[in-house]
């Protein structure tokens, strides 16, 4: 299993994604016409090779975290996660124990490939400008 390595760099690289994917303004609707994977203020890659892509996503009254982990390479043949990798990814992006997380139905000790873990979220709407 390849390990994670997870420093002071890479958590400040996280308190970026979410002080950036949490404003208002960069909220993800079915009408967001870029895939948030391909914008870089949304996604980092940890040393080893675990990718990780963080987004508020908003739809009529729902609104929730997201967070998709993969590998970048091969870990032992697999570009999944393993469950332990996942948690501990989603931890430091502040996701607690009531994140809900999908496994492979083959082997539930990975997650698949882009695995959603959403958790509501309270958004503060942004002020509006004054005329």
């Amino acid at each position: 299993m390849t390990p994670l390595i997870v420093s002071n760099t890479e958590r400040q690289r996280v308190r970026e994604i979410r002080e950036y994917a949490e404003q208002p303004s960069a909220h993800r609707t079915a009408e967001t016409p870029v895939v948030v994977g391909d914008d870089k203020r949304h996604s980092m890659i940890f040393p080893m090779g675990f990718r990780a892509v963080y987004s508020i996503d908003s739809g009529g009254q729902t609104v929730a975290r997201h967070l998709s982990v993969s590998v970048v390479g091969p870990e032992q043949g697999r570009t999944v996660p393993s469950r332990t990798t996942m948690y501990l990814i989603a931890h430091e992006f502040g996701f607690g124990e009531e994140a809900v997380f999908g496994t492979l139905p083959s082997d539930p000790d990975y997650v698949v490939h882009a695995v959603e873990v959403f958790k509501p979220v309270e958004v503060t709407p942004e002020p509006e400008a004054a005329e």
